[in-house]
């Protein structure tokens, strides 16, 4: 089976070599954000940074003294309608965006107490992102990142492009990656825009956006979430949790 999957996953990368030229791009950490808005780079906040900083300060830090616990226990968010301040409609549900629903994707509905990118969490959870986070840190910190090797991938996402050009990547796969490696210094950082989910929202064709066009949110409520991404870097969060 092993011998089947790292053939796949070589004929894969073959595949995806194909399509590197329009879906893939070299970012900066500070273009970098998660779903709810925190940026992964130096002028940003995100709770795996924060976690990471102490733990290198403390690598026996008790996991309840950490960043990660307090995000993953106190950061429970409604949805991006209210972090992104709209207040001229009905806001979106948690996990739906205006240019996409991850709500029920799969075979189940997304649930925030199995989330990694919110709370509320058990602390079994918490426990154990911690120690996956940890292990992935020092593995990538003495072997170093090899995205094109089995059973690695690129850091996966969306882009989001303003009007005037102006870039923003939400990394859906690969947080923990995107933070460790914005922490060990790295200022340019291969991500790879998500064929099967949507790769690319362009603010010039928001009226298309699925949840606009669906009548689920207005154009206005649209760009107010969209301009979120470019403005919020994750301090506001930080406020919420401490």
């Amino acid at each position: 089976m092993s011998f089947f999957r790292k053939n796949k996953y070589r004929v894969g990368n073959l595949i995806r070599s194909f399509s590197a030229p329009w879906l893939e791009a070299s970012i900066n950490p500070n273009a970098a954000t998660s779903i709810f808005g925190c940026c992964f780079g130096d002028d940003g906040w995100h709770h795996l940074r924060q976690t990471l900083e102490e733990y290198d300060e403390n690598p026996k830090r008790d996991v309840k003294e950490t960043t990660m616990w307090k995000f993953l226990k106190k950061f429970c968010p409604d949805g991006i309608s209210i972090l992104a301040n709209v207040k001229c409609e009905e806001p979106l549900p948690l996990f739906v965006y205006p240019w996409v629903d991850f709500s029920s994707r799969g075979k189940k509905r997304k649930d925030p107490i199995s989330s990694r990118f919110c709370g509320p969490s058990s602390d079994e959870f918490v426990i154990r992102e911690y120690q996956r986070t940890i292990s992935l840190y020092n593995e990538i910190k003495s072997e170093g990142y090899k995205p094109s090797e089995y059973p690695h991938s690129l850091i996966g996402g969306t882009f989001l492009i303003s009007r005037s050009g102006e870039k923003r990547f939400i990394v859906m796969q690969g947080n923990h990656r995107m933070a460790i490696l914005a922490h060990l210094g790295f200022s340019e950082i291969l991500v790879r825009a998500n064929a099967r989910s949507i790769p690319f929202v362009e603010e010039r064709k928001i009226e298309t956006w699925l949840n606009v066009r669906k009548g689920r949110c207005s154009v206005e409520h649209a760009g107010e979430v969209f301009e979120y991404f470019f403005k919020e870097k994750g301090t506001e969060i930080s406020r919420l949790i401490n």
